[in-house]
């Protein structure tokens, strides 16, 4: 069967009439069972035709920046715990005497004997060595030649990968087949191309498709993955037609059980979910796995066709990527939507592609308010130190604009050079820049402004007027991203007209086509072709306000969303409780968050409502916090908080967080315990997705004004937490000390409790201990893989689950009580596989089983159980 496969595939191939290029690769591959089971290493002799002594050797294995990226490009940057087991793609060389190292990933051809460069090294594949029917991928496996070294700045990621021709000869030991491009001669693959990918499989079903002059060669085993190939073949044939290229002439799509961070032309992964729920969401619900395996396709012409010059450009043809998809989305409607539709023909929840880019901005507006893609001196920003990935999103919504401006057969055309650009060299913001003003003069001056900025364009409508008998509308610029849009004006008896504004200042009148009397609604760009961070002043007429679940079906950027939740809580000292949280949305600019809490054995009622509201070009956060009796505070404690936090602090400590607050303090049923403090704070964490990492955090406060004069005090706490990871065994420690200078007798609320899971974090579920002056607390936890059997039609991730021992401690003085706790623990995060990213944690259900309590000389060993959903526990 695979020899009649490759003689298809070459027929195909070589029926292009494409030129075979000069630069030739010669490779032989010995395999052992040890090494297709990821237990040792491929042994590889290697030839390449076509190098001179000027040429360079860039070796993607070696790319730890090129690795970065990959894992950017997840939901998240996992932790070490999610990829503990896992073997990493790695080159080790035998013989390399030829090559002088000038790079990490960079080689420079010192002596060339003769016309053939041959080296030898051992090659270990990148996969799940605990999966024995997971496919192997050959990925990123070989040296690629560069004519011409890199400069001294750019000494990785290597921008183009030239054409080659290649004799690659493999042997699959055991049960494994093989799949791979070009024609087979026994076991010698020949293919020309940019690289060579292959993939060994055991129970899978392996086609070829022709599009055109391309192939698709697929692998899959899942029904629901075969159905996808269709659109594949849609994606490759409006790819092509959109960019008038094609990158690859042969495609690999191979469908892999977890998520696979290759980047490679002519390879595309996508993985299904192992949970059948997830499956279903993915594959039935929503059309996720469509869009996934669409982006990770666009990607074949925008990021590996044409790369980007350096790791830190990566945004630009990633957004270039993503347009070209919403290009292909917008004219298949079935898709354009991501929730399938209903028998009434509805979508089950209104969310489109551009819906889905403007939530992305907004989301990244408030968690990383740093989104600028360029320097005041227009060079990008380190892609993976100092910018989260989806950092891109800002140049895809410059590009949805441009499609906008310019309309889709110029817009098209301007995709078409970027593409054609890329054939000899790389890609670079000014590159860009100049296209764009090739078909709008003068529109890069308002694109650049828009890449260095930290801010999102905000227009609003700020009422109409009337004189000399016209009728006027305000509208108001909040930034200097000035970006033209559209006003659409409905008059009373139905009709519409639209008013372009091409504003010259922050402040434009617009003069309306009738007059006032006759205007029933006023609408600043209605088809979204501009990302407004703020929506809810560019109308006339109020919100709409929808409950989900209920009667919402979207959320909406310019109504208010309602979500809810019921869930129970055990937590250190309390009794069992009820919750149930809600939030209210004003899109994502800004939203009220609430807690209520009943506790039915001592019939208690509390309640705790949050109000957040980010200023990302300052980056600033203010807070507003009310809450009484919610198991953070102490009984009868109404709590009210409005902070200011910083974050980062300055832009030279991207890590240090600061903020400041003003607090209100009041005591149910005693009126001279109330009174005010002031409070500021500063901490530091460390990187995300590293093997260890550290957490510091200080914290003091004041009063500041006591009606009843009776008293006043300082209260001031430090907290260090550490640990690592590793091989799915994980240590961690953390120390806490607090300590309030008094005067006169002080409420409650001036004290410390070990039990305060923000603070102490004394994880004792009983009995419930009052405050003290001091309290020193340290917390000892070493954590163990504990992948249960449960059932995978659940929305829970037991291979990722863990098992603790832990120990507690605090020594809490004024009144003085010494406190030991030890116990065991269960983890398990509940989410689920996504398609194309990373496995994503929602919630995480801690139950902790305390089995040893010493309060001074009391010992307890009486079992009790504390659990919740946040996972503080």
């Amino acid at each position: 069967m695979i020899n009649r496969f490759g003689l298809l595939v070459v027929l195909l191939w070589t029926g292009l009439g494409i030129a075979q290029p000069e630069l030739r690769y010669r490779a032989n591959l010995v395999m052992s069972q040890e090494a297709i089971d990821l237990k040792g290493p491929i042994e590889v002799d290697f030839e390449i035709e076509g190098a001179t002594e000027a040429s360079c050797l860039y070796v993607p294995a070696h790319d730890q920046r090129l690795r970065d990226i990959l894992l950017l490009e997840s939901l998240k940057a996992p932790s070490p715990q999610d990829n503990a087991g896992r073997q990493e793609l790695g080159i080790e060389w035998i013989d390399s005497h030829n090559l002088e190292h000038i790079g990490p990933a960079l080689y420079r051809i010192a002596h060339l004997p003769g016309k053939t460069l041959k080296l030898k090294y051992l090659l270990t594949m990148g996969g799940w060595s605990d999966r024995s029917e997971a496919p192997r991928l050959l990925t990123l496996w070989h040296p690629i030649l560069l004519k011409s070294c890199p400069s001294a700045e750019d000494q990785t990621f290597a921008s183009i990968w030239p054409k080659g021709h290649f004799e690659v000869t493999i042997s699959q030991p055991g049960e494994w087949q093989l799949a791979a491009p070009g024609l087979q001669r026994e076991k010698t693959w020949i293919y020309d191309g940019s690289t060579f990918s292959a993939v060994f499989f055991k129970h899978a079903e392996l086609a070829v498709h022709t599009i055109g002059e391309q192939t698709l060669i697929s692998v899959s085993k899942s029904k629901g993955f075969s159905q996808l190939i269709n659109f594949a073949k849609i994606a490759l044939a409006k790819f092509a037609k959109i960019t008038g290229k094609i990158e690859e002439p042969t495609i690999l799509l191979v469908e892999t059980d977890d998520y696979e961070p290759v980047r490679t032309p002519g390879l595309v992964t996508l993985n299904t979910p192992q949970q059948p729920a997830m499956r279903y969401l993915q594959q039935d619900v929503t059309h996720w796995n469509v869009w996934q395996l669409s982006l990770q396709i666009a990607q074949q012409w925008y990021g590996l066709g044409c790369r980007a010059a350096t790791v830190d450009d990566h945004w630009l043809v990633q957004g270039l990527a993503d347009i070209l998809l919403s290009s292909l989305l917008t004219g298949e409607t079935d898709y354009f939507e991501l929730f399938g539709r209903d028998a009434g023909g509805k979508p089950y929840f209104n969310l489109n592609y551009r819906q889905a880019q403007d939530l992305a901005a907004a989301s990244l507006s408030l968690l990383h308010p740093q989104t600028s893609l360029l320097n005041s001196e227009g060079i990008s920003h380190p892609a993976s130190a100092d910018r989260p990935f989806i950092s891109y999103i800002r140049n895809t919504q410059v590009l949805r604009y441009l499609q906008w401006k310019l309309g889709d057969k110029p817009f098209q055309s301007f995709l078409q050079d970027a593409s054609h650009q890329c054939g000899e060299e790389s890609l670079q913001p000014s590159d860009v820049l100049k296209l764009a003003d090739k078909y709008e003069p003068g529109i890069s001056t308002l694109m650049l402004k828009y890449w260095q900025s930290d801010d999102w364009p905000d227009v609003s409508l700020n009422g109409t007027f009337t004189r000399d008998g016209k009728s006027y509308a305000r509208v108001h610029y909040e930034n200097d991203l000035l970006l033209p849009v559209d006003l659409w004006v409905t008059t009373k008896s139905g009709e519409h007209h639209m008013v372009f504004i091409d504003p010259l200042a922050q402040d434009v009148e617009v003069p309306l086509v009738d007059p006032e009397r006759e205007i029933s609604k006023i609408e600043l760009n209605p088809g979204r072709a501009m990302y407004d961070k703020d929506r809810f002043n560019n109308k006339t007429g109020a919100p709409k306000i929808a409950f989900f679940p209920g009667a919402a079906r979207g959320l909406e950027d310019d109504a208010y969303t309602i979500l809810w939740l019921p869930f129970a809580t055990q937590l250190p000292g309390e009794p069992f409780t009820i919750d149930l949280a809600w939030q209210t949305l004003r899109y994502l600019n800004s939203g009220l968050t609430g807690l209520l809490r009943y506790t039915p054995q001592i019939n208690r009622a509390g309640f705790n409502v949050i109000y957040v509201k980010a200023f990302p070009e300052s980056s600033l956060f203010y807070m507003l916090k009310i809450g009484q009796d919610d198991g953070h505070v102490e009984v009868g404690e109404r709590r009210i908080d409005l902070s200011v936090k910083r974050n980062p602090l300055w832009s030279l400590f991207p890590r240090l967080v600061g903020s400041t607050r003003i607090r209100s303090e009041q005591m149910m049923g005693q009126p001279s315990a109330n009174h005010f403090t002031a409070g500021a704070s500063l901490g530091s964490h460390g990187e995300s997705g590293k093997a260890c990492f550290h957490d510091e955090e200080a914290d003091t406060e004041s009063t500041i004004y006591v009606p009843s004069k009776d008293f006043n005090y300082t209260r001031s706490y430090a907290r260090l937490s550490a640990g690592c990871e590793s091989r799915k065994v994980g240590a961690r420690f953390r120390l806490f000390y607090g300590a309030s200078r008094v005067d006169g007798i002080v409420p409650a609320t001036a004290l410390f409790r070990a039990q305060n899971l923000d603070e102490a974090h004394v994880r004792l579920d009983k009995p419930h201990l009052i405050g003290a002056l001091r309290v020193a607390a340290f917390n000892l936890e070493t954590s163990f893989p504990a992948a249960l059997p449960l059932p995978e039609s659940w929305f829970v991730l037991p291979r990722r689950s863990q098992f603790k021992i832990f120990l507690d401690g605090a020594q809490m003085m004024d009144p003085n009580t010494d406190i030991t706790v030890s116990g065991v623990g269960y983890s398990l995060p509940i989410g689920g596989d996504i398609a194309g990213k990373d496995t994503v944690t929602v919630f995480r259900f801690s139950l902790n089983g305390i089995f040893y309590r010493r309060i001074d000389s009391k010992e307890d060993t009486k079992p009790g159980v504390l659990f919740d959903f946040s996972g503080s526990l």
